[in-house]
């Protein structure tokens, strides 16, 4: 089944993920309302965010949208083998979630309702460092204005926990400078120019 997105859909959802990405600093806030109005506009069950552990080589879940508990939380999503054509920087989409060995967990999947998976990867600095994944109800198919549209909002995802990083590290350096400045300022004497011991009498 195909789902045509309008243009002014598109442009609306980019608008109001922009807004907030440069309005709050709070990336929780803005990736939760990214999963939720990219499943909106691409009229999906479902969406998940998961940022990828370099060292376990693990999915682990940043942020989800229309999905129980039961299926987010069904066990460790690894990522050398849970679509991992993703971790080549492919979009990758998966019509039948029982038919396709690329899916990890197929029954959990089928349990929740779930017929179809596009899984996006998250680029930076061409390395992927996670998903955003659009998970369907049903029997499924995806224009390239769909699926460019899809790689954008992971785009902006990216971006989003960029901002975060650096801010946080900015934030580090001056709360370290401060920190500094008062300790120097208490262990240091201050002498002003041109004042004198007091005399003794």
């Amino acid at each position: 089944m195909t789902h045509k997105i309008d243009c002014g859909t598109c442009l609306g959802t980019i608008r109001k993920i922009t807004g907030e990405l440069t309005s709050t600093l709070d990336v929780g806030e803005v990736l939760n309302h990214l999963v939720r109005q990219t499943a909106e506009a691409m009229q999906v069950k479902g969406a998940a965010l998961r940022m990828l552990d370099k060292d376990s080589r693990e999915f682990h879940l940043s942020v989800a949208w229309g999905l129980s508990e039961d299926y987010l939380f069904k066990g460790p999503i690894d990522a050398d083998y849970s679509i991992a054509e993703c971790l080549r920087g492919k979009i990758v989409h998966i019509p039948d979630v029982l038919s396709d060995p690329q899916v990890q967990y197929p029954e959990d999947a089928e349990a929740e309702g779930i017929v179809s998976i596009l899984s996006v990867p998250m680029i930076l600095r061409e390395r992927v460092v996670g998903v955003l994944r659009l998970y369907s109800a049903e029997p499924r198919s995806y224009s390239e204005n769909e699926l460019q549209f899809a790689r954008m909002l992971a785009d902006l995802g990216t971006l989003a926990l960029e901002h975060a990083r650096l801010y946080s590290g900015l934030k580090k350096a001056h709360d370290s400078l401060i920190d500094d400045f008062h300790s120097w300022f208490e262990t240091s004497t201050y002498n002003p120019v041109g004042l004198t011991e007091p005399t003794r009498l």
